[in-house]
């Protein structure tokens, strides 16, 4: 999670990020990170969850599991999704960077989510593909065992 939230820190100071848009778990975890590591070097940059959470809460007050009441209780704003990724996301001078997981992603960025090479249903897309539609750029985090041709 440190090697994805140190990119995250690059990736935000090069192109003058205004957001970071955040998946569940992992993905979560290292906007998080990224977010106390930028505001260190007194950069400041909200994190945000399509559900319609803006400006979480991301030091020891926040509860690790994104959607938790608490994290639901700190945000900055409480909006909706359409709010989150149709106006703060989108848009041409937006420059958010979303972070989503995957299940598997292939040498073209072709991420799978839906289903094993065996056809065993997996948790689905969920907030990812509106995630990965919608921000400027995005960092999938995988581990290597997920790297399919």
């Amino acid at each position: 999670m440190l090697l994805a939230a140190r990119h995250l820190c690059e990736r935000v100071e090069e192109v003058h990020a205004r957001a970071i848009l955040a998946g569940i778990g992992k993905s979560f975890f290292a906007a998080r990170m990224a977010k106390l590591m930028l505001h260190a070097k007194g950069i400041e940059v909200p994190v945000m969850v399509e559900t319609g959470l803006y400006d979480l809460q991301c030091d020891e007050t926040a509860d690790e599991f994104l959607l938790s009441h608490k994290n639901i209780s700190l945000a900055g704003r409480l909006s909706h999704a359409e709010h989150i990724l149709g106006t703060l996301t989108c848009g041409a001078s937006n420059r958010c960077i979303g972070v989503v997981g995957c299940a598997q992603i292939d040498p073209n960025g072709n991420i799978n989510s839906t289903r094993s090479s065996d056809g065993t249903l997996l948790v689905g897309s969920g907030g990812a593909n509106d995630i990965a539609s919608s921000a400027d750029e995005v960092v999938v985090l995988t581990d290597s065992s997920r790297l399919v041709e």
